[in-house]
Parts: C-alpha cells; sequence; structure tokens
C-alpha cells in the first residue's frame, strides 16, 4: 500500500512538473511572439476572438488594402451590418482561406457574405507574413492544418511553427516595448480589424509627378498569370462558400499603377467562370459610382485613408444590404455590444478625423488636450501676427497663458498631459534699438525673470542662438521640442523616441500623442503669421474659388495643385473614353475632341504613307478646317503641321522623299514619308511622344498643365477616315 502511495505521488509530480512546464512554455511562447501592431494585426486577431459567437454576418479579406479599405463600424452606424475586417499585411490566400474556416467556425449560423480583395492572386508572400496572418489564430484544427500547409510550401518544421516559443525563443534580445506593453493590453475591438489612415496621397509630389487612373480596363489586354498556389486556395473558398451556402463576392481596391488591365481580365475571367461577382474599383463605373478621388483618398497611391475607406465601405454597405441580405441589426438587444464599439469608435477615429478637420487652432488644442495624451507644441518663426483676440484669450483660458501673449517672432513651446498644461515657456525675440540720445534712463526696459514654477535647469530647458529647447518625459515616451523664432534662427522640432514628428512649418506646429495607443495620432501646423486659421477641406476651399470666380490661374498653393491634378484627371478620363470609341478610321472625331479647345496645341506628324486612303469627301473636310497640305497630300509625302486653339499655326509638306522638319519653343516636329528611312517624332521639352506608326501621328499637348494629354496614331494609308453622316 505504501508503495503505491509513493507511486502515486511520483506520478503526480511528474504530471505536476510536467503542466508547469507547459504553462510556462505557453506563457514564454506568447510573450516572446512578436506584436505586430502595424496594419493592426495584432487588434485584428484578438480583438476578432471577443466578438459574440454568430453575429459576424459579412468578413472581408485580403492585405494590408484591405485593413485599410473597409471600415466597417462605419456598416453597422450606417447599415446596421455586423462585419469584421480580417484583412493582413501581405495576407497569402491560403490565410484567407483558413481566416473563412476559423469565422464560420465561430459565427456559421449568421456568416453569409465574403468579400475578398484579389491583390494577392497574383503572388505568395514571404514566409513572414504567412506568420503574421495566422501566428494569432487560436489554437485549433483548423490553425493546424493551416500551419502545416505552409510549413510543407516552405519546408519549415511544423511543431516549430505551431509552439511561438520554438519559433521566437531566440528574440530575448530583441525584446521591445511593445513586447511587454501587451501584458494586460485590452484590444481595440471598436475598429473591428479597420486600420486608420489619414495621410493624403496628394501630398507625395507635384501635380505633374502624382499618377492618375487608367479609368477603362483594356478588354483585348492578355490575361495575366495569376500564382498556382493562390489559384488553389482561391479554388478551396469558392467549394467551401457553395458549400456552406455562403455568398463570396471578389473585388479590386483602388491603387494607382500597381494594377492592370491584364491583372483585371485574370480577375474577371475566373469571377465569369465560377459564377462570381467582381468588383474592381480602378475602373469604370466602379470607380466613378464610389466617387474616389486617388490625391484625396489614398494615403500613399496603393493603401486607402480614411475618407476613401468610408466611400468604398458606403458603396458595400448598400451593395451587401440590397444583394447580400445583410441584416440591419441596430433595433436588435442581442447585437447592444456593436452600439459599445460604435460609441468607442465615435470617440476614437471619428473623434481623430474631426480633429485633423478643425481649422481653429484654439479648437484644435482644446479638443486634443484630452485624457490620456500627451500635445506638444512648438513655433517656428512667428505665430502671432494674426492670432484674434478671441483666440488669445480662449488661450489662457485652458491654461496656455505665455501663448496668449506671444508677440512677433517669439519662440515658444509647450507642454500638455492628461488636458494640463505641465510646461510652458515663451522667449521673445532680442530687440535692436537705437541707443538711448542722453541720459542713462531705463525705461521701457525689460527684464525677463523666470516666472515661480519654472524649472530653467540646463538638463531640461535652455536657449542656444536664439532657440528655445526643452526634453521631457511623458507617459512612456521621451521628448525633445526646440522653437526658433528669429527667421536666421527659425525651427520647430518634436522628436519623440527619437523620431521626428513636427510639421516644421511656419507658426504653431503641435504633435498629439495617444498614450494608450502609444503612437502618434497627428501632426498639424497652423500658419498663425499669415492668418488666424488653416484652410479647411481642400477640394471644398477649391469649389467655393471656383464658384466665386476666382480665376483658375490666380489659384495658389493646394488649391493650384489640386485644380492642376483634377485636370490631368479629367483628361485622362477624356482620353480613356475616346480611345474606346474611336478605331482605326477615328482620325477626325480624335481631332474633333480637341480642336476648338483653347488650351490645346496638336501635333500632327506622317510616317510612311498617309494618302492612300484619303478620299475626296475627307480631303474637302479637313480643307474646311484649315489643314489645306493635308488636304492635298499624295502618297509617300511627309507632312507635319502645329494647331493651336483650332488655327493652323503652320504646315509642312515634302514630296521626293524628302522629310519635313519644324523647330519651336520647347518642341521639334519631323516627319518621313515614304522611303525617307525617316519615322514620324514630336520631341516635346526634350521627350519623344510620337508613336512612329505608319500614317497620321497625333499629340495633344495641354498647355494649362505643360504636358501631353493624349496621343494616337491613325493608318490614313490604308484605311478611310469615318466622317460624321
Amino acid at each position: 500500500m505504501q508503495c503505491l502511495k509513493e507511486r502515486a505521488r511520483y506520478l503526480f509530480r511528474i504530471a505536476l512538473f510536467a503542466a508547469l512546464t507547459g504553462i510556462m512554455a505557453v506563457a514564454l511562447g506568447w510573450f516572446f511572439q512578436p506584436v505586430w501592431k502595424f496594419w493592426n494585426n495584432y487588434n485584428t486577431m484578438h480583438g476578432f476572438y471577443e466578438e459574440p459567437e454568430n453575429t459576424i454576418e459579412t468578413i472581408f479579406l485580403g492585405a494590408s488594402i484591405t485593413a485599410c479599405g473597409f471600415s466597417v463600424t462605419e456598416l453597422y452606424e450606417s447599415y446596421g451590418i455586423c462585419a469584421y475586417n480580417l484583412g493582413t499585411e501581405q495576407q497569402p490566400v491560403l490565410a484567407s482561406y483558413y481566416w473563412l474556416e476559423e469565422a464560420y467556425q465561430r459565427h456559421s449560423d449568421t456568416l453569409r457574405t465574403v468579400v475578398l480583395d484579389c491583390s494577392m492572386l497574383r503572388r505568395s508572400p514571404d514566409l513572414s507574413f504567412y506568420r503574421k496572418a495566422l501566428d494569432g489564430m487560436h489554437f485549433s484544427d483548423v490553425k493546424c492544418r493551416a500551419v502545416k500547409d505552409y510549413t510543407d510550401i516552405f519546408e519549415e518544421d511544423f511543431l516549430s511553427c505551431l509552439v511561438p516559443l520554438f519559433s521566437y525563443h531566440d528574440r530575448w534580445s530583441a525584446l521591445e516595448r511593445s513586447d511587454f506593453e501587451k501584458i494586460g493590453y485590452q484590444a481595440d475591438t471598436s475598429v473591428r480589424g479597420y486600420h486608420f489612415l489619414t495621410a493624403r496621397y496628394m501630398d507625395a509630389g507635384n501635380y505633374d509627378t502624382l499618377a492618375v487612373p487608367a479609368y477603362l480596363a483594356d478588354g483585348t489586354a492578355e490575361p495575366s498569370q495569376f500564382h498556382k498556389e493562390s489559384l488553389w486556395y482561391l479554388k478551396k473558398m469558392i467549394d467551401f462558400c457553395s458549400e456552406k451556402g455562403i455568398r463570396l463576392v471578389l473585388m479590386k481596391t483602388p491603387v494607382i499603377s500597381s494594377w492592370s488591365s491584364c491583372e483585371h481580365r485574370a480577375a474577371e475571367m475566373i469571377a465569369q467562370q465560377y459564377g462570381l461577382s467582381f468588383f474592381d474599383f480602378n475602373f469604370e463605373p466602379y470607380i466613378t459610382q464610389m466617387g474616389y478621388h486617388h490625391a484625396l483618398d489614398s494615403a500613399d497611391g496603393g493603401h486607402m485613408n480614411y475618407y476613401g475607406a468610408t466611400k468604398l465601405t458606403a458603396w458595400f454597405g448598400e451593395y451587401l444590404s440590397r444583394e447580400c441580405g445583410a441584416l440591419d441589426r441596430r433595433e436588435d438587444a442581442s447585437y447592444a455590444f456593436m452600439e459599445e464599439e460604435l460609441g468607442r469608435y465615435q470617440g476614437g477615429v471619428k473623434w481623430a478625423v474631426q480633429m485633423k478637420a478643425e481649422t481653429d487652432p484654439l479648437e484644435y488644442l482644446a479638443a486634443a488636450s484630452g485624457s490620456g495624451r500627451t500635445v506638444l507644441v512648438a513655433v517656428k518663426e512667428d505665430a502671432a501676427q494674426s492670432l484674434t483676440p478671441k483666440q488669445r484669450t480662449g488661450f489662457a483660458g485652458i491654461g496656455l497663458e505665455k501663448l496668449s501673449g506671444i508677440a512677433y517672432g517669439d519662440a515658444y513651446l509647450a507642454v500638455i498631459e492628461d488636458g494640463r498644461v505641465t510646461w510652458e515657456q515663451c522667449s521673445a525675440v532680442e530687440k535692436k534699438e537705437e541707443p538711448a540720445a542722453e541720459g542713462n534712463s531705463l525705461e521701457g526696459l525689460e527684464f525677463p525673470f523666470p516666472e515661480e514654477g519654472e524649472n530653467d535647469s540646463e538638463s531640461e530647458t535652455k536657449k542656444e542662438e536664439g532657440i528655445l529647447s526643452y526634453q521631457g518625459h511623458s507617459g512612456s515616451i521621451d521628448y525633445a521640442l526646440k522653437s526658433g523664432g528669429q527667421p536666421e534662427s527659425s525651427i520647430a522640432s518634436c522628436v519623440i523616441d527619437g523620431a521626428e514628428y513636427a510639421p516644421n512649418q511656419r507658426g504653431l506646429n503641435i504633435v498629439v500623442y495617444d498614450n494608450e495607443e502609444h503612437q502618434v495620432i497627428d501632426a498639424a501646423c497652423f500658419d498663425t503669421c499669415a492668418a488666424s486659421q488653416r484652410a479647411g477641406e481642400i477640394q471644398t476651399e477649391l469649389d467655393e474659388a471656383l464658384n466665386a470666380g476666382v480665376d483658375a490661374a490666380e489659384l495658389a498653393g493646394s488649391q493650384k495643385k489640386l485644380y492642376l491634378y483634377n485636370r490631368r484627371c479629367e483628361r485622362a478620363r477624356e482620353a480613356a473614353l475616346l480611345g474606346q470609341e474611336t478605331g482605326a478610321d477615328g482620325l477626325w472625331q480624335f481631332l474633333m475632341t480637341y480642336w476648338d479647345n483653347e488650351d490645346d496645341v496638336l501635333f500632327l506628324s506622317v510616317s510612311g504613307d498617309a494618302a492612300g486612303a484619303l478620299d475626296a469627301r475627307a480631303r474637302k473636310a479637313f480643307q474646311k478646317i484649315g489643314l489645306l497640305k493635308f488636304s492635298l497630300l499624295e502618297e509617300g509625302d511627309s507632312y507635319l503641321a502645329v494647331v493651336d486653339a483650332g488655327k493652323t499655326l503652320l504646315e509642312k509638306r515634302r514630296q521626293n522623299h524628302i522629310a519635313a522638319k519644324v523647330q519651336g519653343a520647347g518642341y521639334r516636329v519631323v516627319s518621313g514619308g515614304r522611303d525617307t528611312g525617316v519615322m514620324a517624332s514630336a520631341v516635346i521639352d526634350g521627350v519623344e511622344y510620337a508613336l512612329g506608326d505608319s500614317g497620321v501621328n497625333v499629340i495633344v499637348f495641354d498647355k494649362v498643365l505643360g504636358m501631353v494629354v493624349n496621343r494616337a496614331s491613325f493608318d490614313t494609308g490604308t484605311v478611310p477616315v469615318r466622317l460624321p453622316d
């Protein structure tokens, strides 16, 4: 009996040791596993498992463009739809498939629709993105199969990828603050997987360097060959949805220059083959239906910002409600948790958007200076010239006493923590006055002594060559501020944990840090030297200026830049539609589209033969609009012309195998008829634009934009010109 007891104790100790070892392994694995917060991966995974089961009706799957493309809490706010965004950075289609399975396991009674972005059909990413997409999935049969599949692909060890400790045990030397912050961390469920961005593509370059949409897909383009592995898992998704009665919708978010007609055609063919809906927001009609503006609604040309996401979300809200049977849950008591999440979303994301839109620096500071936030303020050059008495009084009212009395050219710094001003200093510009004529009067001189409570220790604040600086610590961050009010030393700097965030523009530079999310949520500038308020929504301001009769030539700054970019987009759309309508016989229609436009210059040049198919009716039509020498063209002649606002500035026609040439301000046009050995050429500002094809080559130059907006060629040597009846 005693022996049995001893043996039981021994087995119990072994079991206890094994259990404790297992618990420690799980805990250490959880701790060493990286925290991927960018693109919201960490919140996405952890928040998903906090959702009540059998509540989600729609899920969105795909890469980072999905994560920042669908603000699904607003789907509930506007349409009552309970959805979740499961997009992750470069999400492999393999991971999309297994997240579909995982979502169905938890929401099998309610899941109706799956929306998949097609971007990742083109390729399979590195192993790290499989880990980012799947490490946060709870342990289950689904996860085991997912890990088994991708470890087979990469020939990695299954167990080490399944158990975090085996994969990340050597990360101890690379641990960061975020690894410790996740202890007790509460996932932000209010965004439901959405990644919030407010940057705008418009700020990435000048109007003539920013890319514009293609607008129309080329229906003749050769379909791309998608990645074999991605297609395999897409087929699994199709079969799974068919078996479970779930509607699968394919779509492509709007991007610039990274999605072609070839890829569009490939996705379109897959949708047709399997009877799926496919919506490509890079092309008509959906780009117009959505009301998408690349310069304003994209963060970087590839990822949508909040303004774009709300447009795409609204489009899908209508579609899901109308076509997919999505239910309005706003009056359903079992969805009360969504009301709570909506409230936090409105106080978080929507509050941030409203704050970013604030035009008055007083209102902005009042809104930014809340609990859990640190606000850092630095002045560059001048922030006093245009401040109103009301603003100065208001600054004093929120504790910024020195800002209320700031003078022209003063350097200024302030720190606001949890709504309370904890540091403020203003350094007046050194006045250079003429010496007194006589006497030794001290009248009018000021002696700036530190006020009670100010810390003037060299370790925290100092004045150096006209620059005011201060270093401090707030919450979990270290910061360093600089302000130079004088033109010769003007600077506004706000360095947080070694990174610069201040816009460093004239006026009040303000950086807002969220101590709970551990990130900068805004960096703004108010040029209160030039105006008491900053410009509002740029498109609205532009529309108001144009509606008020302001001449486009008088626009300046951001308004001028946006006006010119909008014009580029209009011309690109015009060219795309024209290209779709005109064929090989469309020279007349092409010319007439631009002929009377006072801002357009047309360059015509011929290669080979352009006269063989010109009949008498066509020649008469060209003669009537002023192309006299073109109407007389014979086979093999060289020919060129320059037309400005419908007026023919010059024409040249050369016979007997002689090329024609002309050179003007910023352009050189060459025409080589048959047997000249010279191709059509139109060089504008050093760039060749002529296609060089046989027949008439036409280039359209917009004088307002200062750039070519269309070009085409028409083989009038073999194809008759189509004229209107």
